[in-house]
């Protein structure tokens, strides 16, 4: 029947949550500028409770341009995703998190931590609770880098651990480079 609305059940579950958690949340009032203002105090159990979704997601941001939500989306779904499926959050200041439903997929994500989205690089740090998008800045990233003119007989891992730690800290040396496939360029993924 046209123009007869449902009942909302979502409204009735909140109100069943809330019994959930009745007296594992305490809220006092505090006057800020004449206002009064609450403060929220969760239990332990609470906590726990609503920060068990990140426990398997990360952070990341697209660092110079931004991409539509469906074309990152896409994207990351072919690179990231092997065994469950993910969720992406849009959060403020050109953050995004990124919900994975299977911890393999993230551990992945995150050891492989060079990425490029459309030839974008893509910083990713570790999902923390209370993450405010506003004041978090980019002060450490992993990048790989590529030198050139670099005699062949130094294509020696332990060799190029130490050029790479002149420049940050050294992560890995990529495995073309390591196996001497390609003499153009050294490829070394370091932390600056």
């Amino acid at each position: 029947m046209e123009g007869v609305e449902k009942e909302v059940e979502v409204v009735h579950e909140g109100e069943d949550m809330l019994e959930d958690v009745s007296g594992e949340i305490k809220v006092e009032e505090e006057m800020i500028g004449g206002y009064e203002c609450p403060n929220f105090f969760f239990s332990e159990a609470v906590e726990k409770k609503i920060q068990k979704p990140g426990k398997r997601g990360i952070i990341f941001k697209l660092l110079v341009r931004r991409i539509g939500y469906k074309a990152l989306e896409n994207r990351l779904n072919l690179v990231w995703i092997r065994k469950g499926v993910f969720n992406i959050i849009n959060l403020r200041n050109d953050y995004y998190l990124v919900a994975f439903s299977n911890e393999e997929d993230k551990n992945a994500a995150m050891a492989n931590g060079h990425w490029f989205i459309y030839d974008h690089y893509l910083t990713i740090k570790d999902w923390r609770p209370n993450f405010q998008p506003e004041n978090d800045s980019i002060k450490e990233v992993d990048v790989w880098v590529r030198i050139t003119g670099f005699p062949i007989e130094y294509y020696d891992p332990r060799i190029l651990y130490v050029f790479g730690n002149r420049i940050g800290r050294t992560i890995k040396v990529d495995k073309t480079t390591i196996k001497q496939e390609r003499g153009k360029y050294v490829h070394i993924f370091v932390f600056v």
